[in-house]
């Protein structure tokens, strides 16, 4: 039966600064003397809570390098479809496409990430007979136009992309 008594390095304003010395290898002694508590108290801390506290410190700390992870592919995305914008409006299509190149990887690669798309998994797409049709008549009518009929390839690509991955 619990007697409702409270850890006094847990509930201490110093915590974390404790934690670090405990972790460091000080002694529970040198510890205990340094903030004035007892040193059956610091041991009971260092074997029943701090094991708790580093394994809470470490799943903070990997979930928030995810979410920098994220950020900065969001980034590189948002970056992509501006140089799209530059490029397509600069008649560059060759550094259109490769911008398109990069936002699609960007958009797979928050896919995987997400767990929307499995890794090591290839994405099939079924179409319906009529978009197979208008995607073939779109792209055989930009035959005399490569670099447009590139842009408009990767351009369906990408979007085809996103609706698998927004649904």
């Amino acid at each position: 039966m619990k007697t409702g008594k409270k850890c006094l390095v847990c509930t201490s304003p110093d915590k974390d600064a404790i934690n670090a010395k405990l972790i460091t290898g000080l002694s529970v002694r040198a510890v205990g003397e340094e903030y004035n508590i007892s040193k059956s108290a610091i041991s009971y801390h260092r074997t029943h809570h701090l094991p708790r506290d580093l394994v809470k410190s470490k799943q903070l700390a990997e979930v928030d390098a995810a979410n920098k992870l994220v950020e900065r592919i969001e980034g590189l995305y948002a970056r992509a479809i501006s140089l799209i914008d530059v490029a397509e409006g600069d008649k560059k299509y060759a550094a259109s496409v490769s911008a398109i190149r990069e936002a699609r990887a960007s958009l797979e690669l928050l896919a995987r990430i997400s767990g929307e798309i499995k890794s090591g998994t290839h994405l099939t797409f079924v179409y319906s007979p009529q978009w197979v049709d208008l995607r073939q008549t779109l792209v055989q009518a930009l035959e005399p136009y490569p670099d447009a009929r590139a842009v408009v390839v990767d351009a369906l690509e990408v979007a085809e992309i996103e609706q698998v991955i927004t649904g």
